[in-house]
This record gives structure tokens, sequence and C-alpha cells, in this order.
């Protein structure tokens, strides 16, 4: 079972937040986010972000919700963006995850 930490984390990383945001809106350090994320991908049996936030979904850790402002977690998002204009990772664009 993941932790309420270890969700956090997933949830802002599902957002656009690389670790660095991350540990700054949680106030950990990088390491720690670090060692979350390798914990959840142990927990939840996945090697990578995606597969990380799918799975979540997937077991109800996490749930959609359509947000009108990317920028809603606190991350700058635009920084993940690739050249045709959606989040390299996850293709967040439209949507953010929330905490259940």
């Amino acid at each position: 079972m993941n932790t309420a930490r270890e969700i956090q984390v997933l949830r802002l990383l599902s957002q656009g937040c690389n670790y660095a945001e991350v540990a700054n809106h949680l106030g950990i350090s990088v390491h720690t986010v670090g060692t979350h994320i390798k914990n959840s991908y142990r927990k939840l049996s996945v090697h990578t972000a995606a597969a990380a936030v799918a799975r979540a979904l997937g077991l109800g850790l996490l749930t959609l919700k359509l947000a009108g402002n990317r920028r809603e977690a606190g991350c700058d998002v635009s920084a993940h963006v690739d050249g045709d204009g959606f989040s390299g990772r996850l293709q967040r664009g439209e949507l953010a995850l929330q905490e259940r």
C-alpha cells in the first residue's frame, strides 16, 4: 500500500512537476522525492512515471479531474512541453489528477 506522501508525489508528478518542484512544493529534499518514487514504483510493480500514474488511477489512489488551468499544481508545466504543444510526460494537457 502506498503511503499518503507517495500518493502526493505521484499526484504532483502527474500534474507536470519535476523532482525539484515536487520537493519544493512538499518541503522535502529532491533525494527524498526520489525515494518516494522508487518505493511507489516497487509497490505498484512499474518502471516509469506514466505507468505508476496509470496503475494508481486503476487502483483508485488517484482520480481524474478536468482542470481549467494547467498551473493549478503550482508547477511550471510549460517547461515540460515539447514541440507538439503537449506535455512530454504523460500527455497531461487538460487533465490534472487529485488524491482520492
